[in-house]
């Protein structure tokens, strides 16, 4: 029926994808380079904590002021590109500290955590883990032992990972990784019932609380009520359309088209 044309093409010939469009711009959404329509996500939070004192610069083992300011500068490009989050950047020594940067981000922020010298990350990260905040740990070389304890802490049951690199692109890695906590509490999925799989995955109240998604389920008397309002001469119009449209029918019948129309 339609051939060499573009996915956008095949939807604005739908009445379906018409309405889909319409419905995407109405709610408010950016267009993407690939041309397709999407919500326009709030930024999402990550509390970064440069945690421990500095060195100077001819340390042993521990991360220098210029050090921290070239992954400062990275923080603020990483920003740039991602374009949908936000670092609340700050420093600590201490769990206090550490509990009012993370009261600066806000409740449910994540945290990554630099570690700056032998002993800097565990002396913060007292308030962090009790938190249950997910966090990401980036320790550069020579900037202490602190990596061996997010095994640790993983073995507890912490949500927290590692980065272990001189690539100040792994600061990006780790952001991008944890900017979907955020963008989770973020989404609402529509559901058209009988959910299927198994008793957790069709309980709105877990998927909540193990993701963070919202779970809206319309009940199929309101569906059935949407689609027999549907104007009968836009869906004769429609289903005659495809058909007139196509080069061949070989399995959908009259009735099938016409249901897809609605």
């Amino acid at each position: 029926m339609c051939q060499g044309c573009t996915r956008r093409d095949f939807l604005g010939t739908s009445a379906m994808g018409s309405l889909l469009l319409a419905a995407q711009q109405a709610r408010g959404s950016t267009r993407v380079a690939d041309g397709r329509f999407g919500p326009r996500p709030s930024k999402s939070r990550i509390s970064v904590i440069f945690a421990g004192t500095p060195t100077p610069e001819d340390r042993n083992w521990g991360v220098c002021e210029q050090e921290i300011a070239a992954m400062e500068q990275r923080l603020q490009e990483i920003e740039t590109n991602l374009g949908d989050i936000e670092f609340v950047v700050g420093r600590a020594k201490k769990p206090q500290q550490a509990a009012e940067l993370l009261k600066q981000a806000g409740d449910s922020s994540p945290v990554l955590a630099v570690s700056l010298c032998i002993g800097g990350l565990l002396g913060v990260s007292q308030p962090i883990l009790e938190s249950g905040r997910p966090l990401a740990v980036y320790a550069p070389p020579a900037g202490g032992h602190d990596w061996m304890y997010p095994f640790r802490w993983q073995q507890e049951g912490k949500p927290v990972t590692l980065f272990t690199s001189s690539d100040y692109g792994e600061l990006e890695h780790a952001a991008r990784l944890l900017r979907v906590i955020p963008r989770l509490q973020q989404t609402r999925i529509l559901v058209f019932l009988p959910l299927r799989g198994t008793p957790p995955a069709c309980d709105p109240a877990q998927i909540k609380s193990r993701l963070g998604v919202d779970l809206v389920v319309v009940p199929q008397g309101r569906f059935d009520e949407m689609l027999a309002a549907v104007n009968t001469v836009d869906v004769e119009k429609e289903t005659n359309q495809w058909l007139s449209g196509a080069a061949q029918t070989i399995e959908p019948t009259h009735e099938d088209v016409e249901k897809a129309a609605r």
